[in-house]
Formats: structure tokens, C-alpha cells, sequence
């Protein structure tokens, strides 16, 4: 990318990183460091026209919760995923990343928070 003067780079962050979840210490910590990351990365590619960008999105649909051994948390979870009226999807992931990418090579979306509409955390 250096070499050809353009390119993009994506990472995936968290709203867990700007709005830590509680009883997620380690996940929000993780989180924040890719903020961090992303961010002295793209500021020292940009002179390169070299795009680096963060995704931080709140609760999504995925099968992680169900790998956990606790019942509360998964009760928990679900509960509070109906209480946002669902969590955003992976389609609606992918949309964001391949907006983020077609956007003309000299925008830079340097982070995208995004979360479902009735996600108030």
C-alpha cells in the first residue's frame, strides 16, 4: 500500500472501547487499544494516501454468546437485545465495511461508531 500511494485498511473496534460494558473489562480494554492502534497507524500512513479506519459497532447478532458456560449472562444478553428491538446483523456490518471502502480515496471515515437504533449504551 505504501508503495502504490493508496490502499485501506479496516479495523474492527467496539463501542465497548468509547462507552465501556460493564462486567467486560477485558473486552473493552482489547477494544481500546485497537482504537488506539488504528489511530497512530493512520496517522502515520496518511502521508502516504493510505486510508485506516475503525468500526465500532454496538451489540451484534453473533453466536458468541452462546459459547459462554453462564446461563445469566446469555439470559442476560437476550434480554437486553430484545430490549433494543434486536441487535444489528452481520449484512448490516458488511454494508458499513464495503461503504467505508468505496468511498473516494481521498475521504477517510476515521471511525464509524454504529449501533442499533434503540441502543442507547
Amino acid at each position: 500500500m505504501l508503495e502504490q500511494k493508496r490502499g485501506t485498511i479496516i479495523n474492527m473496534g467496539s463501542l465497548g472501547a468509547i462507552k465501556p460494558l460493564d462486567h467486560h473489562g477485558l473486552y473493552n480494554a482489547t477494544k481500546a487499544a485497537v482504537h488506539s492502534l488504528s489511530e497512530m497507524l493512520r496517522q502515520e500512513v496518511a502521508h502516504s494516501n493510505v486510508r485506516v479506519s475503525v468500526v465500532a459497532p454496538g451489540a451484534i447478532d453473533t453466536n458468541l454468546i452462546n459459547t459462554t458456560k453462564n446461563p445469566d449472562l446469555v439470559t442476560g444478553h437476550k434480554e437486553y437485545v430484545s430490549s433494543i428491538g434486536g441487535a444489528l446483523s452481520a449484512k448490516d456490518i458488511a454494508m458499513l465495511l464495503l461503504a467505508t471502502y468505496q468511498m473516494p480515496q481521498h475521504i477517510c471515515i476515521r471511525e464509524l461508531v454504529v449501533g442499533a437504533t434503540q441502543q442507547v449504551v
